[in-house]
């Protein structure tokens, strides 16, 4: 009997062990797959929004009204150039999340660099040419300066499309990623589930003694009610006698 319990209890166990390490398995693979492709994906973004903003305040340069003003358009776009390499430095890593040790940054690194588009290298000519103009001369910053209309519009040069579309590469795979994770988890946990079924059938295939008591008690009782249906008769009829012979009624 105690042998029973103990193995029942190992049963439950082993069944709640599976369980527990498949969900241990899908959130950790859910987490990391979310936390690297979105933190990719909103780093490209903010790329972007550092673009758009240097862009605005490159075209303020030509008409700034003193040197104060000038001076100041610059140190502005210092600050979002500053901000927009240690981006693009994050995502030539392939770690825009910072994190100690990323697991898909060969990955992040491939979309990064990916043609057609090759974000990285449009990222890093675009820095190059904000590097250039800040370098510039304040005379020579005017609408004939090349790294000046460059800068000017990085939605007509097909900046931000890159961006948007860098962005959206980098979502496709997250959700591909995801849904392999949810398949995969599904997979294992019908797998525990069938494993479960097939252990305590065979559990049960494995317990003789107990069908075999069960079987004997059930032929036992069968037996009996016969018995008690035989017995009924004789009972019926020694009753019969007596009556009749009480009433001298001649038994036929």
């Amino acid at each position: 009997m105690r042998g029973n319990v103990l193995g029942k209890f190992l049963f439950v166990f082993a069944v709640l062990l599976m369980s527990s390490a498949a969900v241990f398995w899908a959130v950790t693979s859910f987490y990391k797959i979310q936390s690297s492709y979105q933190a990719a994906a909103d780093t490209v973004s903010e790329i972007g929004i550092y673009a758009q903003g240097i862009s605005g305040i490159v075209n303020k340069l030509p008409n700034s009204e003193n040197d104060a003003a000038y001076q100041a358009d610059l140190k502005k776009i210092r600050s979002l150039l500053r901000s927009m390499e240690l981006n693009h430095a994050s995502m030539l890593r392939g770690n825009p999340a910072m994190l100690a040790e990323e697991p898909f940054a060969a990955e992040l690194i491939a979309i990064y660099r990916a043609a057609p588009l090759d974000a990285a290298t449009q990222v890093q000519a675009y820095i190059n040419n904000v590097h250039l103009l800040l370098k510039t001369p304040p005379a020579g910053v005017n609408q004939e300066n090349v790294f000046w209309a460059y800068l000017k519009s990085p939605v007509k040069r097909g900046f931000i499309e890159m961006i948007s579309q860098t962005i959206r590469n980098y979502r496709t795979v997250n959700e591909s990623r995801t849904s392999d994770v949810i398949a995969i988890a599904v997979g294992m946990f019908m797998a525990i589930i069938v494993l479960a079924l097939g252990g305590y059938l065979l559990y049960l295939r494995l317990q003789p003694g107990e069908h075999k008591a069960y079987a004997g008690s059930a032929a036992g009782s069968n037996v009996a009610s016969v018995l008690r249906e035989f017995r009924m008769i004789p009972e019926k009829t020694e009753k019969r006698i007596e009556m009749i012979g009480k009433k001298r009624i001649p038994v036929q």
